[in-house]
């Protein structure tokens, strides 16, 4: 559902309806979501600045505009406050059905199925700043690293008091300067040459079978041809004796 939501190449990736963000190399930055082992959103350090000063201009533009009955149809951007302690973000909607719509935060990658009734339109003001979600997919990596991503995640949870309310924080950290592509394809010179040797064993035991069977057919076959030999020679012979009665 998530690839149909953005666009990736090399240099950029955008969000439908958002403007392209370059993606710079280095890379510092979170991992904000994972939608499998092998895909994940990251976004950079210089993302959070941006998003601080956005979020506050969205909660003004709500304190300014209450709500009021509104569609968001489909493949178009939306911001909604949501979430267990609510903040404001922005939204691309991926689906609707019935009272409920399917959303992806452009800014975190979460996806997530939320009540039509709390989407507001995004104003155009807030559509000029690129989506600060970047899709990442960890292909040509060990499985167990997939799973766990040993080189570049570490989890780190904190609890703080603020006016009285308990709040946990998780934060998924991406390892410092790491580049990225080598968030794309992160396959040392030794794995490789190990994968090679694996593949070539593989190669080698598949001919190896397919070549005992190739004898085993051609053995079959001279077995057979020997056996209709012997049988030819039992009739002549019979027909030998019976001609000399």
């Amino acid at each position: 559902m998530a690839g149909r939501a953005f666009f990736a190449d090399k240099d950029f990736t955008w969000f439908l309806g958002l403007p392209r963000r370059k993606v710079t190399t280095p890379f510092e930055g979170t991992i904000t979501h994972a939608t499998s082992f092998s895909s994940v959103f990251v976004r950079s350090v210089q993302s959070e600045k941006i998003l601080a000063d956005l979020e506050e201009k969205l909660e003004e533009h709500l304190r300014l505009n209450p709500r009021s009955p509104s569609h968001v149809s489909r493949n178009k951007l939306a911001l909604i406050r949501y979430g267990p302690f609510p903040r404001v973000h922005r939204v691309l909607v991926l689906d609707t059905k019935g009272k409920m719509a399917n959303v992806v935060f452009v800014d975190t990658g979460n996806i997530a199925e939320v009540p039509s009734e709390l989407l507001h339109p995004l104003p155009v003001e807030f559509d000029s700043v690129p989506a600060q979600a970047i899709p990442l997919r960890v292909e040509n990596t060990p499985a167990e690293q997939r799973i766990l991503f040993d080189d570049f995640l570490r989890r780190e949870r904190s609890a703080a008091l603020s006016g009285g309310d308990s709040r946990l924080e998780e934060h998924e950290l991406l390892g410092r300067s790491m580049q990225f592509e080598q968030a794309i394809s992160s396959v040392s010179p030794g794995q490789t040459s190990v994968t090679f040797f694996f593949h070539f064993a593989y190669l080698v035991v598949i001919a190896a079978a397919f070549g005992i069977i190739v004898l085993l057919w051609r053995k079959m076959k001279r077995t057979k041809e020997r056996v209709a030999r012997s049988l030819q020679l039992i009739e002549f012979e019979n027909v030998v004796q019976e001609n000399s009665l």
